[in-house]
Order: structure tokens, then C-alpha cells, then sequence
């Protein structure tokens, strides 16, 4: 079992360091929005909307649901965006060479 963790954790810890290491600070609220939307969506569809017993209100709520929570995500990865390029000066993943 020790193994499996050593595999999980130190996956995501890798993660972790590769991604602050290119796109510095600003990762960890990119990271948090985006895992905290899809979990705050699954949360909603399968433990409160499921008791909805009409289909179509299902649906509708799950759209009214997804709908802001994307919105909302893509606003804040493009301030964070911006925010990083301006912080770096350059995009942070391309690669070292320049193409002609």
C-alpha cells in the first residue's frame, strides 16, 4: 500500500513543482478554481439534483449549474493568464528555441 502512495503523492507533488516552476505563484488559485467548479458540479448533479424526479428540471438545473461555473473558471484563468505573462514576460509554455 506504501507503494501506491509513493506513486500518487509523489506524482502530485511532481506536478505540483513542474507547474509553479512555469507558471509561478499563480498556479495554486488556477489549480483551485478549476478542481474546486468540478467538484462543486458532480456535488450538486449527483447529491442534491438527483432527488429531482422530472427529467426536464433535471436538466435544467444541471445546465443552470455548469453554465456560470464554466463562466466563471475561464474569467478567472484569463486574468491569471494575463497575469502571468505579464509576470514572466512570456508565455509560460513554449518551448526554449525560437521558431523562424
Amino acid at each position: 500500500m506504501e507503494f501506491y502512495y509513493l506513486i500518487i503523492f509523489g506524482l502530485g507533488g511532481f506536478w505540483v513543482y513542474w507547474s509553479i516552476k512555469n507558471e509561478g505563484i499563480l498556479w495554486i488559485p488556477r489549480a483551485t478554481v478549476n478542481i474546486g467548479s468540478f467538484v462543486l458540479f458532480f456535488y450538486l448533479t449527483f447529491v442534491h439534483y438527483s432527488k429531482i424526479e422530472n427529467n426536464i428540471l433535471f436538466v435544467l438545473a444541471t445546465a443552470a449549474t455548469l453554465i456560470p461555473l464554466v463562466l466563471f473558471a475561464l474569467l478567472i484563468n484569463t486574468i491569471l493568464d494575463e497575469a502571468t505573462e505579464k509576470r514572466l514576460g512570456k508565455e509560460p509554455y513554449t518551448s526554449k528555441k525560437e521558431e523562424e
